[in-house]
């Protein structure tokens, strides 16, 4: 048993430096895999700017809906392109973006039963809707979801202000709108959209950061703020129940080779031979002397 112990420890020396090894190499690895994906994370988050974060939204409902220009009853035939004989809403889309590009194209119109396609490039996008006679319609927007637009310190009562409470001219660009509706389509409609302000008919719409606000009557400022971008989904479990790195196998000296033959502490020990017999013990076919009563005693003679 001491000799078994002996190897046992012998071997544990050896493998610790491979272990510890093993565990480094392991910790830089991971190390490695958070640091390419942070800054996988960065540059997506950077990307906001482009035209990656355009989206499509039912902006007028998703029941019957036809799109309009500035109102209910502006239908310019200018503001779009008919495309006959498409299959699905989904072909609309992809046609709008492919033939329009990311920034020409406002939006679509599709009827599911007339397989019509409406593919909009109004400038200033698509501001209203209206019901129409005939059923089957879809109205779209596509742009900078107006559903990410949210009120900045409350919104109402507040005039947006750039870093250090700045107020520049370059921040944005002022359109004349009739009402926060409008202003909120020229913000889905525009290149980059940070946010808005609207007050009185004037919009203004934000290229640039809007950081804090300032208290003022008849203003309202909106910041576009999308969701946070959701964790991939890698298939693998979270750092806190991956168990720790397992350090190998220590390595035996000489591998043991297979004899077929019980170990050494399963084998008896060999029993002692019997014990030779005298010659007196050999089987002669007589009692043994112990076994040999002795002679009885003569009788004394009686006289006559």
């Amino acid at each position: 048993m001491s000799l078994l112990y002996l190897l046992l420890q012998v071997s544990l020396v050896v493998a610790s430096p491979q272990c510890e090894k093993h565990s480094k190499g392991n910790v830089m690895l991971q190390l490695g895999q958070k640091t390419r994906t942070t800054v996988d994370r960065r540059a997506r988050r950077e990307s906001l700017q482009g035209s990656e974060v355009r989206e499509w939204e039912e902006f007028a409902g998703p029941f019957n809906r036809v799109c309009r220009g500035a109102g209910p009853t502006d239908n310019n035939p200018a503001y779009f392109e008919v495309r006959q004989k498409i299959p699905s809403i989904e072909a609309c889309k992809d046609l709008c973006v492919q033939e329009l590009g990311q920034e020409g194209c406002k939006g679509i119109e599709y009827n599911f039963l007339s397989k019509r396609c409406e593919l909009w490039k109004r400038t200033e996008g698509i501001w209203a809707f209206d019901y129409p006679q005939w059923e089957g319609f879809t109205c779209l927007r596509y742009g900078w979801p107006g559903k990410y637009l949210i009120p900045v310190t409350g919104g109402l009562n507040q005039a947006c202000r750039g870093p250090g409470g700045q107020n520049s001219e370059s921040f944005y660009v002022v359109e004349a709108v009739r009402h926060m509706e409008d202003c909120r389509a020229r913000c889905v409609a525009s290149n980059i959209c940070r946010g808005l302000e609207y007050s009185k008919g004037r919009c203004e719409i934000w290229h640039s950061e809007i950081a804090t606000t300032e208290s003022k009557t008849g203003f309202e400022c909106l910041r576009y703020e999308p969701p946070t971008e959701p964790e991939e989904d890698t298939d693998e479990p979270p750092e806190w129940v991956i168990e720790p790195p397992q350090p190998p196998p220590a390595q035996q000296s000489e591998p043991e080779e297979d004899t077929d033959e019980p170990p050494e502490w399963a084998i008896e020990p060999p029993q002692p031979p019997p014990a030779q017999q005298s010659e007196a013990d050999e089987d002669s076919g007589e009692p043994p002397e112990w076994a040999i009563e002795p002679p009885a005693p003569a009788q004394p003679k009686q006289k006559d």
